[in-house]
């Protein structure tokens, strides 16, 4: 249910939302996919105001990477970590 309520809170731009979920549950963006955190950013740049929420992501921990085969791209860097 997590992602599902995170999704919807960036898609309606919702920042307080976002930060409760974030803090709520830290690693809330580790345990996306790069499918869903790339829909998720692409989500993100649709609004009418990005920029904030962007930031948010970024700063709570969304890595993403220059596409290789386009300079306008980006894609998210998946992460892995060894316990």
């Amino acid at each position: 249910m997590g992602p599902l309520l995170f999704n919807d809170a960036v898609t309606r731009e919702k920042l307080d939302a976002v930060r409760n979920l974030i803090k709520r549950q830290r690693s809330m963006l580790a345990d996306l996919s790069p499918a869903e955190a790339e829909s998720l950013l692409g989500a993100d740049t649709k609004l009418p105001e990005p920029d904030d929420m962007v930031h948010l992501l970024l700063e709570a921990g969304l890595r993403i990477v220059p596409s290789p085969n386009a300079s306008d791209e980006v894609h998210v860097e998946e992460v892995r970590t060894q316990l």
